[in-house]
């Protein structure tokens, strides 16, 4: 089984990289939740425009390992953040809908 990225999968590690170390690094990010809204609006504009969003839920996780699928088409992530909240994350081209993937 190949593990290495596609190149639109490493297009997107090199994105992320450089918008962490160059727009949202590690003080601007302990600024922001200092603030009081608590996170930058800016930021999660242009994290939705690149489709870099997750959901954080309410509810029990799926499993106390973390759950992680790869594959050509775009990966997801499922991990316990407490007994009672998860965090699920799904990375596909910004051009998929929902709507279109089967069951």
């Amino acid at each position: 089984m190949d593990f290495s990225f596609t190149e639109e999968q490493t297009l997107l590690e090199e994105s992320v990289a450089r918008y962490m170390q160059n727009d949202y690094g590690f003080d601007e990010r302990q600024k922001l939740i200092k603030s009081e809204l608590g996170y930058g609006a800016d930021n999660w504009s242009t994290f939705a425009e690149l489709g870099w969003l997750g959901v954080l839920s309410d509810t029990p996780p799926v499993s106390e390992e973390l759950i992680y699928s790869k594959s050509s088409r775009g990966f997801a992530l499922c991990s316990m953040r407490s007994m009672e909240r998860s965090r699920y994350y799904v990375q596909v081209p910004l051009s998929e809908r929902v709507k279109d993937w089967s069951d």
